[in-house]
């Protein structure tokens, strides 16, 4: 099953980790998130912003939408 959290929830746990230094153990135990998630989301956000915790199926249909116009 893959879970579906919003940008903001991902934003939330990505500035906790960074800006706070909350340790993803803690936020596991938490929010039950893996710690697997957490570096992914946090390696995402690196690299492209807010833009990388964009759902690639949200990415999609906005793409598909932008097409049919």
């Amino acid at each position: 099953m893959v879970n579906q959290y919003s940008l903001d929830f991902k934003l939330k746990i990505v500035k906790m980790i960074l800006n706070e230094n909350i340790s993803k153990h803690q936020i596991e135990r938490t929010y039950s998130v893996a710690r697997k998630t957490q570096r992914e989301w946090v390696r995402k956000y690196q690299a492209e912003g807010i833009s990388g915790l964009v759902s690639i199926i949200t990415k999609l249909i906005v793409a598909v939408r932008l097409l049919n116009t």
